[in-house]
């Protein structure tokens, strides 16, 4: 007895599996938080924002980004005063 479903075209139908990225590169982390590399750079070096090494030994040349950092720092700075003056 034929099938009248084509496999094919069941394939077609499944849900599509798309995955939340938990790394960013710098210049993704940059964007998102809407701030250029070098600031991002500079608050990575004071500490501010953590970052995760890429590589083995020596050769961990690679930084990434925690989404869930980026928004941990966005909410802890939110309303932030610069200057003595909120920001807006």
């Amino acid at each position: 007895m034929a099938s009248t479903t084509d496999t094919h075209e069941t394939a077609d139908l499944r849900p599509t599996l798309r995955l939340e990225p938990i790394l960013l590169r710098a210049e993704e982390a940059a964007a998102a938080l809407a701030i250029s590399e070098r600031t991002l750079w500079e608050l990575t070096q004071n500490g501010e924002i953590p970052c995760v090494a890429v590589g083995a030994g020596k050769e961990r040349k690679s930084v990434r980004y925690r989404v869930d950092a980026l928004r941990a720092w966005a909410a802890k700075n939110e309303g932030a005063k610069r200057n003595g003056q909120e920001t807006p």
